[in-house]
């Protein structure tokens, strides 16, 4: 494949993500998974390790999250600071990747016509741009399970046993592939070279376990398990038809005292599903029924939760999400018709297996993305058979499974010859000039939106209670009916509140006491950033039922993009000094007036 086409597929894969997310996602706030990632990311920087204050407790550390993907980003962070905008800068430079190592792969597999297809679709693809442009792992592990893919093609074992281990160390669910791509290595180059694959992937992934075992308590390589098996098989998810979040779930109370020990949370929840599991089995009929429905899109509303957690532009979601359709049936049947070719069947191979082990547990639609992936290739594919169909011999090369796709006559006589492979260095050279001027431009953006349009951060916030409200409308044990309209105007009594007291408090006297009040400086941004989370904690902890925590008011602070993008102060130095008394009489106050009003 030339240089040109792979400057072409990278540019284009660019252009489309920074599109998305200077129009799609502007004001992009890391929520649920993203938030835990971000909170990793900025301990292990800090130099506190792979440390999280998550679920309900202190800080600790986890192995909630395989730790590839945060190790990465608190790296970043190291180097540029803790700006949501980095991470996302980060995850588009990963995702051009993937879209020229798609191209790549398809080229090596089939021919020249099938790696430009697979490329474009890509790095056009609406579900790709979107992992790409959020706060999440799904580009790094589609990146290394490209590579796994390229290094198997490619005769090399041991290039892709690396890959693999970094694989697992980024998403769990590569825990089950692993076990097929061992057996596919058996098949291919025999039991020595798949032992020493075996070998390989095992030292890979050691070092995390040792750490587990010596931090956690537990040789393990994640702790969610059980939070997934719990969400679907538990006494509390319906008998499979409900997702039970054991982090926001009030049934799940009784565990909450667990939450600091990763391992015993994990036991805890694992046996609580596996419980009802063995009590009800008809709850995985249920369970694998409404996942297929989510995975292909057949329950439209399944997946709409999940896009909105997950950061994505719903109304994006809303015109595209049914491209899954004819891009699933291209795809099967270029991987199938060309099944003889190893590089098809192990594509397919591990994508049904991904899907399965989806089915079986949670669906949403970043998690597709293997699959998805494994389409668009199989599009590829299929282009390429489509365009020698007139040609026995050439149809026949793209089918037989005794050519070898390193051969020289790889290519057939339709696909002109190619006098060298490309030179990575100068397309690797625009890539990074490209990444480094949307960095520019998107960083200015970004401190501008936050500068000049504060009352975002209120309008995030009240449409974030919404959102949980619409999650939760029913009262549940042990919490407080919650009405969301009483909530909603409760909050924006306070905004306005703020607005009405920072005029009337103005001079000396009035910004003294606006920084002994609420402990921020005379900026109303700070004041109406902290107010914010203050109250959006309160109105959580009153419909939770559980006590008002400053430490999750610094949670939220911490984590909202104008604090990290408008360089407001920490909420420690907010609090700190001959203030702090006088901050939390403040924030005493805000919470007792909220409660108050509802």
């Amino acid at each position: 494949m030339s240089r040109r086409i792979i400057l072409f597929l990278g540019v284009l894969a660019g252009l489309a993500r920074v599109l998305y997310l200077l129009f799609a996602i502007p004001n992009y706030i890391p929520d649920k998974d993203a938030d835990q990632y971000m909170q990793l990311a900025r301990a292990f920087s800090n130099g506190d390790g792979l440390s999280i204050q998550w679920p309900f407790a202190y800080v600790h550390p986890s192995a909630f999250r395989p730790p590839l993907y945060p190790a990465l980003l608190g790296s970043l962070f190291s180097a540029t600071g803790s700006s949501v905008i980095y991470a996302q800068i980060l995850n588009i430079a990963i995702g051009i990747g993937v879209v020229l190592l798609c191209a790549l792969l398809a080229n090596q597999i089939w021919r020249r016509e099938a790696g430009i297809v697979a490329g474009g679709i890509a790095a056009l693809s609406p579900a790709l741009i979107a992992n790409d442009t959020t706060v999440l792992s799904e580009p790094l592990a589609l990146l290394l399970l490209l590579a796994t893919w390229w290094y198997l093609v490619r005769s090399r074992p041991l290039l892709a046993a690396i890959s693999l281990g970094l694989l697992m160390l980024t998403k769990p669910s590569a825990q089950l592939l692993a076990l097929f791509l061992i057996a596919w290595v058996v098949w291919q180059f025999g039991w020595r070279r798949a032992l020493r694959f075996s070998a390989v992937t095992l030292l890979v992934i050691l070092p995390w376990i040792i750490r587990n075992e010596l931090l956690i308590g537990e040789p393990t390589l994640n702790t969610s398990n059980g939070f997934n098996v719990s969400a679907r098989y538990s006494e509390f998810s319906n008998h499979g038809r409900d997702f039970a979040d054991a982090y926001s779930d009030n049934r799940f109370d009784p565990y909450v005292y667990l939450a600091g020990d990763d391992a015993a949370w994990d036991k805890a929840l694992l046996k609580l599903g596996t419980t009802n599991f063995r009590a009800h089995p008809e709850v995985v009929l249920n369970v694998t029924k409404r996942n297929f429905l989510a995975w292909f899109e057949l329950d439209y509303g399944q997946n709409q939760l999940a896009e909105k957690f997950d950061g994505r532009n719903v109304e994006v979601r809303n015109n595209t999400f049914w491209l899954i359709w004819p891009i699933t049936i291209i795809g099967t049947i270029g991987l199938v018709l060309t099944l003889r070719r190893r590089g098809a069947l192990l594509i397919l191979g591990s994508a049904v297996l991904l899907m399965a082990t989806s089915l079986f547990s949670i669906v949403a639609p970043r998690l597709r993305s293997p699959f998805d992936l494994a389409m668009y290739l199989g599009c590829g594919g299929a282009w390429a058979l489509w365009r020698v169909r007139k040609d026995p011999t050439a149809l026949a090369s793209l089918r037989d499974k005794r050519r070898d796709p390193l051969a020289p006559s790889a290519q057939s006589a339709a696909s002109p010859p190619e006098s060298s492979s490309p030179r990575f260095w100068p397309v690797i050279g625009a890539l990074l000039v490209f990444i480094f001027c949307s960095s520019y431009l998107l960083r200015e953006r970004v401190i501008s939106d936050a500068r000049s349009g504060v009352s975002k951060s209120i309008e995030s916030t009240a449409m974030e209670t919404k959102r949980l409200q619409s999650e939760y409308p029913v009262t549940r044990a042990n919490a407080l009916e919650f009405n969301p309209t009483t909530g909603i105007t409760a909050l924006e009594n306070l905004d306005r509140e703020l607005h009405l007291n920072a005029p009337r408090l103005g001079g000396s006297e009035g910004a003294t006491a606006s920084r002994a009040a609420l402990a921020v400086s005379e900026s109303l941004v700070e004041a109406r950033v902290l107010g914010a989370q203050i109250a959006f904690v309160a109105i959580e902890s009153d419909r939770r039922g559980v006590p008002f925590s400053l430490a999750a008011v610094r949670k939220r602070y911490m984590n909202t993009t104008l604090a990290s993008n408008a360089g407001l102060p920490s909420f420690d130095a907010l609090l700190s000094g001959k203030a702090i008394q006088d901050a939390r009489d403040a924030i005493r106050k805000a919470h007792d007036s909220l409660s108050s009003s509802n």
